[in-house]
């Protein structure tokens, strides 16, 4: 599994966020730029870091596992 430590440091943003939309605000990104990130992130890892079901993106498990690992980067 070959990630980006940077990747998971803007995982934690979204995490910590709540929102694509105010993690990229935060990071000086645009949304589709960091939305693109997180489908990378997501390929190497290979498991689904947000469950997508309703309005709202919600980290799963692995999700926050990898979100915690960004933030002790």
């Amino acid at each position: 599994m070959n990630m980006d430590p940077r990747h998971l440091c803007y995982l934690a943003t979204v995490v910590e966020c709540g929102t694509l939309h105010a993690a990229a605000s935060a990071l000086g990104l645009t949304q589709p730029a960091l939305t693109r990130t997180m489908q990378i992130l997501e390929a190497r890892a290979g498991v689904a870091l947000f469950d997508r079901s309703g309005r709202r993106s919600r980290p799963t498990p692995a999700g926050l596992e990898l979100a915690a690992l960004g933030r002790s980067i």
